[in-house]
This record gives structure tokens, C-alpha cells and sequence, in this order.
């Protein structure tokens, strides 16, 4: 797969991801400069960007005289991220919730509605991306919300890692007890079941 558009870096790193999060690379399998270079038709400068990308993101670990190779989880760092990711949600939750209108929130549901019987989970999967990236925009601070970016994306990634990728109707039942708590402006509510939603994806 030829990349042609730039940065190529960016390009590669999130074709990368995207082969990690479905599956299509398993965890234990090496990547190297050289096969990316080859794969995507880059030279090894965006490749090696690319590879340091996933390594600050804990997707991708370095080893000695062994190059790159795609992580297998370790429990706790993983319990560590979610812990992380839950608590800086809840904060931005707490800083934006009068941010939040009914029809951010009816977007949202509107995906839900369309997750009901997508055997690919899929679509549960965009609303849930959906929901936290609204949570983070409307906090207002463009710093929390880069963060919860990053810790959206490893979370992600360690679901997938542990190929746990297909979604639950309990984890949309509990998206739809979120907005509804949201919507009742119960902040209390909201941010208890926020940090419990997330905290299940914790295995």
C-alpha cells in the first residue's frame, strides 16, 4: 500500500494502528523500518517516525538488537492506563457538562441506534469514540483533551491486543445511562457512570 499524501509519518502510524486495533498484526509480531519502508512505499525516516509514535503510545516495544515487535500485555501498566484515562474523563466531564447540548447527545444516540444488530460491533464502537471525544471537546481545555486522545488510543489498542474488540449490548446500555444522566445535568450520576464504563473495559 503506496502512501502518497503527507506528513507520510502520520500516514503510517495510523495504518499501522488501524492493522494493530483489527487485528490483521498480532501481538508478538515484529516490525521493522525496512518492512514499513516496503509495505507503504515510504522512505525510512517517516518509518522510523511512525515506529517511535507507536512506542510513545505503549503499542510497540524496542528490544535489544531485535528491533520492534507489537506489545503483549502486561496487566498492571494496563490497569494504569485505564485508571488514568477514567479519572481525566470524569474531570473533563466535570469542567464541560453545561457544554453539552441535546443534540451533541442525539448525535450520539443516533450512532447507538445504528450499532443495534451490526454483528462487526463496529458501530458501537464509533459511538463509544463518539461520546469520550464529545466528553473531551466540551471541557474546553485543549490540553485535557489532547491527553484523553492519547489515552483513548491506548486503551483501544490494549482492547484490540487482547482481541477483545467486538462490543457488548451491556456497554451500550451503559452509554445510554451516561447521556441520560448528561442530559439531566446529574453531574454526580454521570461521572459515577463514566468511571464504571470505562473501568469495565479492564479485563
Amino acid at each position: 500500500m503506496a502512501l502518497t499524501r503527507t506528513p507520510l509519518a502520520g500516514q503510517a502510524y495510523e495504518h499501522l494502528l488501524d492493522e494493530i486495533l483489527s487485528g490483521r498484526r498480532k501481538a508478538g509480531e515484529r516490525l521493522s523500518e525496512e518492512s514499513i519502508v516496503k509495505d507503504f512505499g515510504i522512505s525510512r525516516t517517516p518509518a522510523r517516525e511512525a515506529l517511535m509514535r507507536l512506542a510513545a503510545d505503549g503499542v510497540i516495544e524496542r528490544t535489544a538488537r531485535k528491533g520492534c515487535r507489537i506489545k503483549r500485555i502486561d496487566h498492571d501498566e494496563q490497569r494504569d492506563v485505564f485508571i488514568c484515562r477514567a479519572e481525566l474523563e470524569v474531570l473533563a466531564l466535570t469542567l464541560g457538562i453545561a457544554n453539552i447540548s441535546d443534540k451533541d447527545l442525539d448525535a450520539v444516540e443516533s450512532i447507538l441506534d445504528k450499532a443495534i444488530g451490526d454483528a462487526s460491533g463496529e458501530c458501537a464502537l464509533a459511538a463509544d469514540e463518539a461520546l469520550h471525544i464529545l466528553i473531551a471537546r466540551a471541557s474546553g481545555n485543549k490540553t485535557l483533551a489532547r491527553f484523553l486522545d492519547d489515552a483513548l488510543r491506548m486503551t483501544k489498542a490494549y482492547r484490540a491486543l487482547r482481541q477483545a474488540t467486538k462490543d457488548s449490548a451491556a456497554a451500550a446500555s451503559e452509554r445510554r445511562l451516561i447521556i441520560g444522566a448528561i442530559r439531566r445535568r446529574n453531574l454526580a450520576e454521570a461521572t459515577r457512570l463514566l468511571r464504571e464504563h470505562i473501568m469495565q473495559g479492564l479485563p
